[in-house]
């Protein structure tokens, strides 16, 4: 795609000043442009960028060319090639919006000579306004979304980049561990978990057996982290407060099964490393507004500060008191107990002592929708047992387009 802007461009100038010279010339410097040339070398999304923004700006440019004759089938080819290479640019990237501001002052300028012209009347004008909304805003959004409808057919199946999205949106993908998957519906004590940051591009609640590193406080615990890939560090079993309470186990029933409901208190243990999921009075090492998240205990007993309260948000709005926390779909914050503050992970990654994963810590901000975590993996001794499975999601929606982005 590279190649053809050089004839775009060549074109572009001639139609602006009907000059050979000035369009060989133009074309020329193109040619001999160093970033152009390196970047169409390679698979890039800038080349196919370029090129539907010098598209769009040639096609502007042969519009404004058919003002004489409007409302002719060539002033409508030219109106609305031009709103689909719009729609195309910004459908590669969204920097491709800059070339709203070109179009869009064009445009202006356009409208406001017509307004000047007393040979119009206002029924002319506003013929004139509706066709350019319709064909420079409308079918370049149609565009747009079209694009991601078909790239949501074709690019179905899962893949490295899965833990990227919502676990909704991953239950679509085929192959991915959610596709088409029964799971217990709600989560019980003795389930073992995993926690997904709802934060788009948010990673899975992590740990591993590496320490923060000394000078970060008078606490070398654990590392808590957030983690995009699937990993068995992932996993997290849900217990009650009381350490010495008994599990339902595989021998257990049904009717031994306690749910976790809004507001109860629970202690998460890290399945891998025995420690349970822990908070104190000492700055986060990224964020020292936030307070530090680590694995704390042996053999999952901890103390008081191991402790953390459910509230449900649902899928919609707040939940109600009582409210059972359900796979994927129940949204969630985990407040500390004693400190009060919220678990919650954002883009900030970690050093190299941290593996460059992101940060996880406790923010003391409640509303920070950071906050926000489900449950994405979900099993129990008892998951045999007869109780409701969940059915497959569906979330390929404008959120999922805008996350995509």
């Amino acid at each position: 795609m590279g190649l053809l802007l050089v004839p775009l461009c060549y074109l572009t100038v001639w139609e602006l000043v009907k000059s050979t010279t000035a369009a060989f010339i133009t074309g020329m410097m193109l040619v001999c442009e160093t970033g152009t040339l390196v970047l169409s070398q390679y698979i890039l999304l800038d080349p196919p960028l370029l090129f539907f923004i010098m598209a769009a700006t040639y096609c502007t440019a042969r519009f404004i060319n058919c003002r004489d004759e409007p409302f002719d089938l060539e002033w409508w080819y030219w109106l609305t090639l031009s709103g689909m290479f719009i729609g195309c640019s910004f459908s590669v990237k969204w920097v491709g919006l800059f070339i709203i501001a070109l179009v869009g002052l064009t445009t202006v300028k356009d409208l406001w000579d017509l307004m000047g012209d007393l040979r119009l009347s206002v029924a002319q004008i506003q013929k004139h306004f509706l066709a350019r909304a319709v064909c420079l805003i409308i079918w370049p959004i149609l565009l747009y979304f079209s694009v991601f409808c078909f790239h949501f057919l074709v690019l179905s199946h899962s893949g490295n980049g899965d833990g990227f999205f919502s676990s909704e949106f991953q239950s679509t993908l085929v192959g991915n561990d959610l596709y088409d998957q029964k799971v217990p519906e709600y989560v019980a004590y003795g389930s073992v978990i995993t926690l997904k940051n709802r934060r788009g591009g948010g990673g899975l609640l992590h740990s591993h057996t590496h320490l923060y590193p000394e000078d970060l406080g008078e606490y070398q615990q654990q590392q808590i982290t957030a983690y995009t890939h699937k990993d068995d560090n992932n996993k997290w079993l849900v217990k009650k407060t009381n350490s010495h309470a008994p599990l339902p186990g595989a021998n257990s029933s049904i009717e031994d099964v306690e749910f976790i409901r809004n507001g109860d208190q629970i202690v998460l243990e890290h399945v891998m490393t025995k420690r349970n999921l822990h908070a104190h009075h000492q700055k986060a090492p990224m964020t020292p507004t936030h307070y530090q998240v680590t694995g704390y205990g042996e053999n999952g007993v901890g103390d008081a500060n191991d402790i953390w309260v459910v509230e449900i948000l649902g899928s919609s709005g707040s939940g109600n008191h009582g409210d059972q926390v359900r796979t994927v779909t129940s949204v969630l914050k985990l407040r500390h107990l004693n400190l009060g503050c919220y678990l919650h992970s954002h883009s900030t990654q970690l050093p190299k002592w941290g593996w460059e994963q992101l940060e996880v810590t406790c923010n003391p901000q409640a509303s920070d929708r950071n906050n926000l975590w489900n449950v994405e993996g979900n099993v129990h001794d008892l998951c045999e047992f007869p109780w409701k499975p969940v059915l497959p999601y569906s979330s390929k929606d404008l959120r999922d387009e805008i996350k995509l982005k």
